[in-house]
Formats: structure tokens, C-alpha cells, sequence
């Protein structure tokens, strides 16, 4: 088992080196590190059914069909509470059909200690630059530069929501 254990944190551990800034690959590999054991996402088969509906929505969103992703997500949050990652999919949906009041509650329900809180905020960054709250957005987006100061995509986002606005002094500073 010792072997197998070191096997999956080398794998981890390249996975981490090309998509270290995934949530998903950043918990495993601590929760690897640390000597616990992974996390199963079936535990029965409501569970099998619901991550079932769930890569069924989240194959057809990158197709263009929101609407019937949303059908899949509605069902496999009959059948169990969704997950996080499940949830910045129904957020991005919400966007995606032009309803981003829907999408911000979407993603207000991604708690700060989450591993996809990250995204959830970028999310409500949109979101609220789609509902013409700037002020908002630009908030978000500089509360996320201070958390995640490696991250080039909160800076970028900010430059870009002040290029829109014509302040390209702001758009300057933030992309730098």
C-alpha cells in the first residue's frame, strides 16, 4: 500500500505542476500529504445517479445548452445536496442564460473556507458587472487580488472592468 500511496502523490503532485491553481487538485493533494484517505464522491446509488446527472449538465454546458444542464442539475439536487464544484456549475449557468441575480445567489452559497471559493467570487464578479453593478464587481475583484496575489486573472479582470469604463489610467495600474 506504501507504494501505491507514494505513486499517487507523484501523480498528484505533477497534476499540481500543471494545474496547481485547480481547487480540486490542491485539496487532494493536501489531504494526500497529510496521509488521509481520498475522498469518494459515490457513497451509494443516489449519489451514483446524482454525479451521473451532474457530468451529463456539466458536458452539455460546454455545448450551449444551459437550459438542459439546468434540467440535470434540478435533478441531481433531488437527490442529494449539490457539491461545491456542482454548484459553480449551476452559477455559470445562471450567467451563461443571462440571469446573474440567480447566478450570485448561486455562488453566494460557496463558503470562503471552500477550495472553489475562488471561482465563486470570480463568478459574482461577472455576475455583477452583467447587473451594472461596478462598484461591486470592482470590489470583488480587488478583495480577490488581496487573497490570491499570485493570481493573475483578479488584476486582469480588474484592468479589463476599467478599460470598459474608459479609465485606462486604473486599467494600467491593475494589469500591472
Amino acid at each position: 500500500a506504501a507504494g501505491q500511496r507514494d505513486v499517487a502523490l507523484a501523480w498528484y503532485r505533477t497534476l499540481a505542476e500543471t494545474n496547481g491553481d485547480h481547487p480540486l487538485v490542491k485539496g487532494t493533494l493536501a489531504r494526500a500529504e497529510a496521509g488521509d484517505p481520498p475522498v469518494l464522491p459515490v457513497g451509494s446509488a443516489e449519489d451514483g445517479l446524482a454525479q451521473a446527472f451532474f457530468d451529463i449538465a456539466s458536458g452539455l454546458s460546454t455545448e450551449g445548452a444551459a437550459e438542459t444542464a439546468m434540467v440535470y442539475m434540478q435533478l441531481a439536487a433531488h437527490l442529494r445536496p449539490l457539491s461545491d464544484d456542482e454548484i459553480i456549475l449551476v452559477g455559470r449557468l445562471f450567467n451563461r442564460e443571462r440571469r446573474p441575480a440567480d447566478a450570485i445567489a448561486a455562488f453566494d452559497r460557496i463558503g470562503p473556507e471552500s477550495p472553489y471559493a475562488r471561482e465563486a467570487d470570480l463568478g459574482k464578479a461577472f455576475s455583477h458587472r452583467a447587473l451594472d453593478d461596478l462598484d461591486r464587481a470592482e470590489a470583488v475583484l480587488k478583495d480577490l487580488a488581496i487573497r490570491y496575489p499570485d493570481d493573475p486573472v483578479p488584476p486582469s479582470e480588474l484592468g479589463d472592468l476599467y478599460r470598459t469604463q474608459k479609465n485606462y489610467d486604473a486599467a494600467i495600474e491593475a494589469y500591472q
